[in-house]
């Protein structure tokens, strides 16, 4: 069976970051299809990444750059990698363990440029709240990309948000691209990102409100039907309605 060489490529570069740094890590480095290499971005000033035990493993390379567009990063990262393939991480996102392998797996069977996998939408402390199918724009973190496709149309490193975005719009006609039709990323949502402006991220915000809280959660479950059929209309199901959660992240510390 072929096999690919998938390199990760790990933003972290804010200090509000570092309390999920380590379960982000912890989550790709326990992958049941290894990944190549992980490279480790973060800001060249950087004064507490010795203390995360993660970042010290011998897979994971730090590269400390000057704060910059996370475009920018990702494109260092990228010319960075050996890898043939590249799938992005944020700080703050964990991967479910088989993550990595799904994503192979679609790849090798639809001869994709870009695969997205579905997400988990989380609370702050990885509490899933609903369910996003990546038939639209998938979240950078769900992507795996064909290494030369990235490296023939970078990112906007200009963009001090909505990069990803664009360059999903701009490279429409020049790949294929393909879903992996499995939840394998946990995509949280806290206060304090860089996007927390983009309306996109503002309607995740108010999902994690309605349906966070168990109390919460039974009082809007009539809700959930008719968000289904509004402008969540399929982009977002309750977990209620979906059946049963990916695997979580093998980490324990949240």
């Amino acid at each position: 069976m072929t096999t690919l060489t998938i390199a990760a490529v790990v933003t972290c570069m804010t200090d509000a970051e570092r309390p999920y740094l380590s379960a982000c890590l912890a989550s790709l480095l326990k992958q049941s299809l290894p990944l190549g290499e992980i490279i480790l971005l973060i800001e060249e000033r950087n004064a507490w990444i010795d203390t995360i035990p993660e970042a010290a493993d011998a897979r994971v390379r730090v590269l400390r750059r000057p704060l910059a567009p996370l475009g920018a990063m990702r494109n260092v990262g990228v010319e960075a990698a050996t890898c043939e393939w590249i799938a992005f991480c944020d700080g703050d996102d964990a991967w479910s363990v088989d993550k990595n392998a799904g994503a192979a797996a679609t790849i090798l069977a639809t001869q994709a440029d870009v695969v997205g996998t579905d997400h988990c939408l989380c609370t702050e402390y990885l509490i899933p709240c609903c369910y996003a199918r990546a038939r639209h724009i998938p979240m950078p973190s769900g992507w795996t990309v064909r290494r030369s496709l990235l490296r023939e149309h970078p990112f906007d490193g200009t963009l001090r948000c909505i990069e990803d975005g664009e360059w999903w719009q701009r490279t429409a006609p020049v790949s294929r691209r393909r879903r992996c039709k499995q939840g394998m990323l946990w995509y949280r949502v806290r206060g304090g990102s860089l996007s927390d402006k983009v309306p996109s991220k503002r309607r995740k915000h108010l999902l994690v409100k309605l349906m966070g809280p168990w109390p919460v959660r039974l009082w809007t479950m009539p809700l959930s039907r008719l968000a289904r059929w509004w402008w969540w209309h399929d982009r977002y199901d309750w977990v209620n309605f979906w059946g049963p959660l990916p695997p979580e992240p093998p980490v324990h510390v949240r």
